[in-house]
């Protein structure tokens, strides 16, 4: 009877204590800091800023180095920068909009919104749908077309335009290619349907209800006074190279501070302060797999299994997590965003160099939250 007293007492102990005390685990956001602070030196990186939100509030907002190496001017969390192909997101939520709206629906048709819409195959042509313009399974080669826009004059149109001229590399829906030609396509779709450029609608359904008021579709209004984070190489700040060209694909710029209303937005599953921007069943569909990705054997406990692409964003597990993220790179540009639903949690990375910098910050992230045994930091609750 002691010994059946004594386990049930034990029992009912870990079974309160971990309902009731789960939440009180408390990170250590100064190690991680410290850690990011020596990073940024290790990799000679000018700045980065970086933000989280756990359970609804922001638990981390810090920004390191400079705007630019030649200023030396700090970075603060008000500083923009290019997020690149994390534009993709917003894109596909502005069409989420439309499909609440009841606008346009997932599996439409491309050409029946957008006549001029045009592959090398036919087929591919006649059965495109809203959908797979957002989840890189054309049958076009990952970059396939970049060198239309990248360095061009071309504007959007002419870009998707002349994307007819590629030839097919894969059949339709059976591999992965990343395509950022395809979300120009559906900034173009958004433009027929809503009679507004992907610009001004991204801005008025997203940016200005979510109070992102630094940030911008374009580098083109920037100017020398601007809080703003210079893109470098090696280094040397470069001047602004313009990307207007592929607006809906990696155009987007902001600043650590307005990069978390987005997150809170997706940890919201589309509701923003009581506003809903899109529903939850859109959520669900962004947030969907639909294009496999070679995650390898996948035979590490705690490690990735299945990697996919949803709607505008990359899906894989992680020590037992749906880990939801995006990366972004440009000349002098790398960004990172991530989500953890099942830990309420959502983080962004920005810093202006690409370099490993971003990737080693968002796997310490990742870490905090979900490796902590294998870390040696202990048990999450009970300490070393």
């Amino acid at each position: 009877m002691i010994i059946n007293f004594k386990f049930s007492f034990i029992a009912v102990f870990f079974l309160l204590f971990f309902r009731n005390g789960s939440s009180q685990i408390v990170y250590n956001y100064q190690e991680l800091d410290n850690f990011i602070s020596k990073a940024i030196q290790d990799f000679e990186v000018p700045g980065l800023s970086v933000g989280i939100i756990k359970d609804g509030e922001v638990v981390f907002n810090q920004s390191f180095g400079y705007r630019s190496n030649s200023t030396r001017e700090a970075v603060t969390s008000e500083t923009v920068f290019g997020i690149a192909s994390c534009s993709k997101a917003f894109t596909a939520a502005c069409m989420a909009i439309l499909v609440d709206e009841g606008l346009l629906n997932w599996d439409d048709r491309v050409i029946d919104h957008y006549p001029e819409f045009q592959m090398n195959d036919p087929y591919i042509t006649s059965e495109m749908r809203i959908q797979d313009l957002l989840c890189h399974r054309s049958g076009l080669q990952t970059f396939d077309g970049d060198l239309l826009w990248y360095g061009t004059n071309y504007g959007r149109e002419e870009v998707v335009k002349r994307i007819r001229n590629r030839e097919i590399s894969s059949s339709f829906r059976s591999e992965f290619g990343y395509q950022n030609v395809m979300f120009i396509a559906a900034g173009e779709v958004i433009k027929k349907v809503s009679g507004k450029a992907w610009d001004e609608f991204v801005k008025e359904r997203i940016f200005n209800p979510l109070e992102m008021n630094s940030t911008t579709t374009t580098n083109s209004t920037f100017t020398k006074d601007m809080d703003i984070a210079l893109p470098h190489i090696a280094g040397k700040p470069l001047d602004f190279i313009n990307y207007d060209n592929c607006g809906p694909a990696a155009s987007i710029n902001t600043s650590v501070d307005d990069f978390l209303q987005w997150v809170k937005l997706m940890l919201g599953k589309g509701v923003f302060d009581n506003d809903t921007i899109f529903s939850k069943d859109q959520y669900y569909a962004l947030t969907t797999p639909y294009t496999l990705i070679n995650a390898g054997p996948g035979e590490t406990v705690g490690g990735t299994h299945f990697y996919t692409y949803g709607l505008g964003w990359f899906m894989f597990d992680y020590d037992g997590r749906k880990i939801i993220q995006h990366g972004g790179g440009l000349p002098g540009f790398h960004s990172k965003i991530a989500f953890i639903p099942e830990e309420n949690t959502g983080f962004i990375i920005i810093a202006n160099q690409v370099s490993g910098l971003v990737e080693a910050v968002y796997k310490e992230i990742l870490d905090l939250y979900l490796k902590r045994f294998r870390k040696g930091l202990g048990h999450p609750i009970f300490g070393k």
